[in-house]
């Protein structure tokens, strides 16, 4: 009986050592989001896609709690109330408080990327430069070879929408990822191909619209998949297509010169 009780407890220990292990070489890391103009944004992206001189990569993350992947998603961030106001939790590793809060990371991330693909119109994307945002940019993941909407302006209220700018012609750039890498806890994209860009006529409607990509685009992008050499090694999905979409002109705001947009989805 003692043989077997001692062997039982030996089982409960070394399991606890391996729980206590997992937690430890999972301890969160997570960087609060900046804001302004994004310094690791290359404003010359589309043309060194074009020439296929490109290094980009974009890092997803596997779940949504970690917004902060997102940062690079976009030329520029608006400043969240919370930037600055992160709190530190106690490390279980050295018993410091130094590992930032994961509610405040997200938080300080209210207006990143993220924000754009959370099938949440509370939420949004906001570039964060002076003025109204002519020129900005922001990736988006999507399947274009399904139906698209768009939710375009601040949509969590009628007084935000109208407060705040909304876009009214786009720019839409449709690129391709050939590869795809499955990290620990993101999927990294990169040797993207450039397929094709047009504008697009927003209305000034506070709720979804229609994202129609034009047929021949489509084609144009059917065409190279069939004929590139695409590589994908992820956990979560293999849509390869991409869309940068670049703020071309706004319906003004009644308060504020900040441009959002609140979602783009499936149809």
């Amino acid at each position: 009986m003692r043989k077997e009780f001692f062997l039982k407890m030996l089982v409960i220990v070394i399991l606890m050592a391996i729980y206590q292990n997992k937690i430890l070489s999972q301890e969160y890391d997570g960087i609060p989001c900046s804001f302004g103009k994004n310094p690791h944004f290359d404003s010359k992206i589309l043309s060194k896609i074009k020439e296929n001189k490109s290094s980009l990569e974009l890092k997803e993350p596997l779940s949504s709690s970690d917004p902060e992947h997102y940062q690079d998603w976009a030329s520029s961030l608006l400043k969240s109330e919370y930037t600055g106001k992160i709190n530190q939790l106690k490390s279980p590793s050295s018993g410091k408080f130094e590992i930032n809060d994961p509610s405040d990371v997200r938080k300080s991330c209210m207006y990143s990327a993220a924000s754009i693909v959370d099938k949440n119109k509370n939420t949004a994307w906001a570039e964060g430069v002076e003025g109204d945002g002519i020129g900005e940019m922001v990736f988006v993941h999507l399947d274009v070879n399904r139906n698209l909407k768009i939710w375009s302006g601040f949509g969590k209220s009628d007084h935000l929408f109208k407060a705040n700018n909304r876009p009214d012609l786009i720019g839409i750039h449709l690129l391709i990822a050939n590869k795809c890498s499955g990290a620990q806890d993101t999927e990294i994209y990169s040797n993207f191909t450039y397929v094709g860009s047009f504008d697009y006529k927003l209305d000034d409607l506070n709720n979804y619209q229609k994202l129609e990509i034009p047929e021949t685009l489509l084609k144009k992008y059917k065409s190279i998949i069939t004929k590139n050499n695409i590589f994908y090694d992820c956990y979560k999905n293999n849509i390869n297509s991409f869309l940068l979409i670049e703020i071309k002109s706004v319906y003004k705001g009644t308060k504020y010169s900040d441009t959002l947009i609140s979602e783009i989805a499936y149809d």
